[in-house]
């Protein structure tokens, strides 16, 4: 199955390691260290990060070939959760 995240964005749902929150992800130091990590790793290799115009109100973290992606959606976090067709909450 695959999700939307807004705009014509869609992801494979298997490869979704997390949803964050957009403001808890950025305010949180080890959450914060780690999207700048991913950010400058994909800058490094070449890979697009996937940032709406939109604000962003949710970040999508997917393993694409062994490596790590991020996605900004303008849609929340508890929304794509909940969209999910995978046991999130178990």
């Amino acid at each position: 199955m695959s999700l939307h995240i807004g705009g014509k964005m869609e992801i494979a749902e298997k490869k979704i390691l997390m949803i964050l929150d957009f403001d808890q992800a950025a305010s949180n130091p080890d959450t914060g260290s780690f999207l700048e990590k991913n950010e400058s790793k994909d800058k490094r290799t070449g890979n697009e990060i996937n940032k709406s115009v939109q604000e962003s109100k949710s970040i999508v973290v997917v393993e694409k070939d062994g490596k790590i992606d991020l996605y900004y959606s303008p849609i929340s976090s508890v929304t794509l959760a909940g969209r999910c067709k995978n046991e999130w909450t178990e």
